[in-house]
């Protein structure tokens, strides 16, 4: 088990490679659908992590923009707004793996969805 974090740069890569794979559109074949649903599984468990992994890049980003900020007297909420202008991109891919990772659950339920339609099909089609 790796503990340590990917760097931003790797994780925005894959993000852009899970999200073309999201993209595509499934027929409503049973074998396609099941194939599908087994890669779509390990891109879950994979955006799990590396939700984990941006959420970390962002929390160090944020440290960093607060030591640099915090002693030049601004008010609380003004230091909140100036840390987060800092973050724009870490908290960007936050985001997107986060997305990524929810848009995996509602594919995975829709897949179990076809899969379900498409066996009963084949069931009345033999019968």
């Amino acid at each position: 088990m790796n503990l340590n974090p990917d760097t931003m740069e790797s994780l925005a890569k894959e993000c852009l490679d899970i999200q073309a794979f999201l993209e595509i559109t499934c027929s409503d074949d049973g074998n396609e659908i099941a194939i599908r649903g087994h890669d779509v599984s390990v891109y879950l468990a994979r955006t799990g992590k590396m939700v984990s992994d941006a959420k970390y890049h962002l929390n160090i980003a944020k440290q960093a923009a607060f030591n640099l900020h915090s002693n030049k007297g601004f008010s609380p909420s003004v230091l909140k707004d100036v840390v987060n202008s800092h973050v724009a991109k870490e908290q960007a891919l936050f985001d997107w793996t986060e997305r990524l990772n929810k848009s995996c659950t509602h594919q995975l339920d829709w897949l179990r969805s076809a899969l379900s339609k498409a066996k009963e099909e084949l069931r009345n089609l033999n019968h």
